[in-house]
């Protein structure tokens, strides 16, 4: 009898709903507790007609990648529990030729032109950019790796890293608001900078409107879509996605975030 109940158990199916950050919410079905993390990774970007590498999956404070895949729903503490069922979810840029192209510099101070589906390196050598099927960059000639999903600024390859060069000063301004009414302006920041570095700024700003301790330098942002008055907030950017810039987040200069306490 415990070994019918036992495997009824393992045999039953659930489902995850996934949020998006623009208020709309999806459900994802079928799944059971021992699938790996890589079907629902590959269920949810089918649902949302993108590939694995462009969704990134926020659970609580944890961002679960393609290094992932081989852990099973149990083991990431999906499906059970309560809030064990939601995800957040959030499309990440996609590294293309595209987006590869300009002006980058290396950790070792190198200064690199990428045009077309060639890269020259400090003027002396010319590299191919090679791409897969789905035309997304996966390495610069024969001894550079893409490591992970690329991003409009930040390049990281297995034995190195490329940060874009950028001429202009690149000012970011960013509106803090509250629901009392608060409204403060951060204009320290770039669009290269992380959401990590958005979040300690807020708290530093905010920390006597919203009583906040500076020691845990943890606030809740809220993306705003138009106007707080009008639309109101659409969706929560989790601590999942702090290693994500501004940019890749598709934050223009003058957005508006809303702050709140836990």
């Amino acid at each position: 009898m415990r070994l019918r109940t036992t495997l009824a158990k393992h045999s039953m199916t659930s489902s995850v709903t996934i949020r998006l950050l623009s208020g709309e919410s999806r459900q994802i079905d079928g799944l059971r507790s021992g699938d790996l993390f890589r079907t629902l990774h590959e269920k949810i970007a089918a649902e949302l007609n993108l590939l694995v590498i462009e969704v990134c999956v926020c659970h609580g404070n944890c961002n679960l990648s393609v290094e992932d895949h081989s852990r099973t729903l149990r083991d990431l503490g999906l499906l059970e529990g309560a809030g064990g069922r939601d995800v957040a979810v959030l499309r990440i840029p996609r590294l293309t030729p595209d987006v590869l192209q300009g002006d980058w510099m290396n950790s070792k101070g190198t200064r690199i032109e990428v045009s077309g589906l060639l890269a020259n390196v400090a003027g002396l050598v010319t590299e191919e950019v090679r791409v897969d099927s789905d035309d997304t960059v996966i390495g610069i000639g024969d001894h550079l790796t893409v490591k992970g999903p690329g991003s409009h600024d930040v390049v990281t390859f297995e034995n190195d890293h490329w940060w874009r060069v950028r001429e202009d000063t690149d000012d970011f301004l960013v509106i803090l608001r509250t629901v009392g009414g608060t409204a403060r302006s951060i204009e320290s920041l770039r669009s290269s900078d992380t959401l990590s570095a958005l979040r300690e700024c807020a708290v530093l700003e905010l920390a006597d409107v919203l009583d906040l301790d500076i020691r845990k330098g943890h606030v809740c942002i809220h993306w705003l879509t138009g106007d707080y008055r009008g639309s109101g907030p659409s969706g929560l950017l989790h601590e999942g996605f702090d290693h994500l810039t501004l940019c890749d987040l598709g934050m223009k200069s003058g957005i508006s975030v809303l702050c709140t306490r836990d």
